[in-house]
């Protein structure tokens, strides 16, 4: 039901953007790959959350909105999760997950060099995340009794370049680190922490609309 309402917010503001257009702006879509890895933030007492998950992946979608040659800003929904690693799972036959889905807000500062566009990322993102029992769309596990889960906020920081190839087509990558606001020490106690994590990846960019 969550994503159902997420992607309502995801057309409401599609729409109104290629509506509303001035001289110069564009309107993109987004398609991306990344890979993900823990770097910051633990598990538990004796656990760093790096030493108990392995590097996932993740998938997304995007609209991006280009006000001006300098500046643009984008809303994302990627769905992405890392395994916890063999050494750590309870059940072999198993493989539990952090299941890390975000609808993330970007404003995109962008250095345009001819067809070249180096930009950086800054932003704020929402993230219903949980750990699964077995594989990304499994049930949540339970932590004393509760589900292991939460809706989060998260900040996210980092640096992109685009490689215009037409007018209407061109290719990216990126890499930034998210810094995903968890801890809740009333419910996970106070040795799961706020949690760090890298994301690299690219993808590719559409302007059907433009000025």
């Amino acid at each position: 039901m969550k994503w159902k309402y997420s992607i309502l917010l995801f057309l409401l503001i599609v729409v109104p953007l290629s509506s509303s257009f001035g001289a110069g702006e564009k309107l993109g879509f987004k398609l991306v790959t990344s890979g993900i890895k823990s770097l910051s933030g633990s598990f538990n007492d004796s656990t760093a959350m790096s030493d108990y998950l392995d590097p996932g992946m993740s998938y997304g979608i995007g609209i991006i909105h280009q006000i001006s040659n300098y500046y643009a800003v984008e809303v994302n929904i990627d769905i992405g999760w890392m395994s916890v690693k063999k050494s750590q799972r309870e059940d072999s036959s198993k493989e539990p997950v952090f299941f890390f889905p975000r609808i993330s807000f970007s404003n995109l500062i962008s250095f345009p060099v001819g067809r070249m566009i180096p930009y950086t990322i800054l932003g704020v993102s929402i993230v219903p995340w949980k750990f699964t029992q077995d594989g990304p769309g499994g049930e949540a596990t339970l932590f004393e009794g509760e589900k292991f889960q939460k809706m989060s906020f998260g900040l996210h920081g980092g640096l992109g370049l685009e490689l215009r190839l037409t007018e209407w087509f061109s290719i990216y990558g990126e890499g930034a680190f998210h810094y995903l606001l968890c801890r809740d020490e009333f419910f996970f106690g106070k040795d799961f922490t706020e949690q760090g994590i890298l994301r690299f990846g690219g993808g590719i960019i559409l302007y059907p609309f433009s000025q």
